[in-house]
């Protein structure tokens, strides 16, 4: 074998890496240490595993090495150097690996490209008060049309780590706008499973986003109302894609060029849609509500309608939160769980939509090998090979939006009506229904009363198994208990936390006033709409048996009247009987938010004059002319 460095720590990363095949090879042999069932310990106990290896040496009198000067990494690098020099093809996604391999230091394989992914899934942009959705509907036949506006809007969304400055942009598409951008065959349910002209295996569309959140089969699934019903997001008001602006109402525009105001900035993007003859469907604007100093202080920055303090709860995604310094948490996720190209938390990299290489003429899209991405490339012909299909997917992520009205009035006028009858006070039954008390402060850490809130997250480091395992500090039916059980279903499983993060979701939502109509439009990132979102929805928050419970809904977003809600104690349990309907869905739609290079695919711009390895200038923020 080859290694670089000295026999001891060779052999240290046998005993940390490899220790039972280690001892599977040699657990015969006269002076290994002892073992259990051919396999286990052995080469585990590192201080005489070490011995034994020193002990069975043969001094030579010579050793000879061919490249002195060069480690086996850089030696393996200059070998694939040669190795794409004699491979590469006319694939871009190839030529920037083999560029990359003369840094000094590769890049890692779960290292995400940040400057190819749209902003808002690194944060929700809260220092960026006021926001709005524009849902815009595309000509069927005129696909010119909507290329020529996601042309004029690409250089001004929001790529990359970096937070906003002023402002920011985000595009994202439904299955119908991508249908009418020219990716009819990748929608199509049946090709999905099916092959194309090539004889590769078509698309990978996932079936619930390429049939909507409209379709029967989800309306029944998600316990909403008929589409017919929605404001828009279905027939003649479906969405072929999302605008999505943050702003603020102060001017801090550099120069004459830029938007000034968030005001400005809707304007504009209208103007941009209409001016090229697009349709806008609806638009929904949202904004944190004012904080007095108190609420400030006391850690309230952003509540919800109902008055609870949104966002406490939420995944921390390795390389797009920054927790230097800080222990491990029972949120850690990796990437592939909310974005497409990356490993997620079972080691594996998620289903990613695909083009075909034909279909991608230009080569701006990214090669499909069977496991991308590596530490090291592997160059080979791509000829018969998997990567005659292309990553439409990666560093993208499919977004639910649904418009979510609330009934504020309503909700306080049965916490009060119920404080009466339970001899508890409003926001007592208020904490039981939603599962934390109104500033976050957990029920399990704060079960009579709320606590301070500071805002650090550490009040959310918390695990039901040990601490309420009856449901009596945080009933089993309460929201936040329903849409992320942790540990709560098996608290005797230690992989119980593992099975609940599978589903979890990177929300973005705010509240929103419409109409004199207020509510949150509820938005989610997910790698898979169908394990990630729809199972919460329906497993979980419109299950009637969730937790053991009997014919019991959510109580905060159950669309219909007379639930009901356990809430145990060591004496007996109280139930809250008639719980009305707080929440109504008025409309929505599964998208997805395309990298930057699925951007310029679509929009049918030249990628390749904008190459990846040149640092292209930030446009100034100018009109459609």
């Amino acid at each position: 074998s080859n290694y670089d460095g000295s026999w001891e720590s060779y052999l240290e990363d046998f005993i940390t890496k490899a220790a039972s095949g280690t001892t599977g090879i040699w657990s015969n042999t006269i002076g290994f240490p002892h073992t259990e069932n051919l396999f286990f310990k052995g080469a585990s106990d590192g201080d005489r595993f070490k011995r034994f290896a020193r002990k069975s040496m043969i001094p030579t009198q010579f050793w000879y090495s061919a490249y002195p000067k060069l480690s086996a990494e850089h030696i393996r690098k200059n070998m694939l150097i040669y190795d794409g020099l004699c491979k590469i093809d006319s694939s871009s996604s190839q030529a920037e690996a083999w560029v990359q391999l003369f840094d000094s230091i590769p890049r890692p394989e779960r290292a995400l490209e940040h400057e190819e992914i749209q902003n808002l899934l690194y944060g929700g942009l809260s220092e960026l008060t006021r926001s709005c959705c524009i849902a815009i509907q595309f000509d069927a036949d005129n696909v010119d049309q909507a290329r020529k506006w996601l042309r004029s809007i690409l250089p001004h969304i929001n790529v990359g780590d970096k937070r906003p400055n002023g402002h920011a942009i985000f595009v994202a598409f439904s299955a119908e706008g991508l249908r009418k951008l020219g990716l009819e065959q990748e929608l199509n349910p049946v090709s999905s499973v099916a092959s194309d002209e090539t004889g590769q295996p078509a698309s990978h569309f996932p079936p619930a986003f390429t049939l909507g959140m409209d379709h029967e089969t989800c309306q029944r699934l998600l316990h909403d109302p008929a589409p017919s019903d929605w404001q828009w997001g279905s027939g003649n008001s479906a969405a072929d894609a999302v605008i999505l602006l943050y702003g603020n109402d102060t001017n801090n525009a550099k120069d004459a060029t830029e938007a000034s105001t968030f005001t400005e900035l809707s304007e504009r993007e209208r103007a941009r849609v209409t001016d090229i003859g697009l349709r806008v469907v609806d638009e929904i604007y949202m904004a944190w509500p004012v904080q007095s100093d108190a609420q400030k202080d006391a850690g309230d920055l952003h509540n919800e309608p109902f008055g609870f303090r949104d966002g406490v709860s939420q995944p921390i995604v390795r390389g797009l939160s920054s927790r230097i310094g800080a222990p491990p948490s029972i949120h850690d996720m990796q990437p592939g769980e909310f974005i497409l190209g990356y490993l997620d938390n079972r080691g594996y990299y998620p289903p990613t939509p695909q083009v075909t290489a034909q279909k991608d003429a230009r080569d701006q899209l990214h090669d499909l090998p069977a496991d991308m991405p590596k530490r090291f490339p592997m160059f080979e012909s791509n000829a018969g090979r998997s990567w005659q299909m292309r990553d439409f997917g990666r560093n993208g992520s499919f977004l639910v939006i649904r418009q979510l009205q609330q009934d504020t009035a309503k909700f306080e006028e049965y916490c009060k009506k119920t404080a009466v009858t339970e001899g508890k006070t409003a926001e007592f039954i208020a904490a039981k229904m939603v599962g934390r008390w109104p500033n976050g402060s957990s029920l399990l850490k704060n079960p009579y009363a709320p606590g301070a809130s500071n805002g650090s997250g550490d009040e959310n480091e918390f695990l039901y198994g040990d601490t309420d395992p009856q449901g009596i500090k945080c009933p089993f039916g309460s929201h936040v208990r329903r849409a992320n059980p942790r540990d709560s279903l098996n608290t005797e499983s230690p992989d119980e936390l593992s099975v609940s993060n599978r589903h979890r979701l990177l929300r973005r939502g705010r509240p929103y006033v419409k109409d004199g109509k207020r509510g949150v439009m509820f938005m989610c990132f997910n790698a898979d709409i169908e394990r990630q979102f729809e199972f919460v929805q329906s497993s979980w928050l419109c299950a009637a048996a969730f937790h053991g419970l009997n014919e019991e809904l959510d109580p905060l977003t159950a669309q219909h009247d007379g639930n009901i809600l356990s809430v145990p104690s060591p004496d007996a349990a109280a139930r809250y009987r008639d719980i009305p309907s707080f929440t109504t869905m008025r409309g929505g739609g599964y998208f997805f938010m395309p990298g930057v290079r699925s951007l310029h695919f679509l929009a049918g711009d030249e990628w390749q004059k904008t190459s990846p390895f040149i640092k292209r200038k930030p446009q100034a923020y100018q009109s459609t002319d």
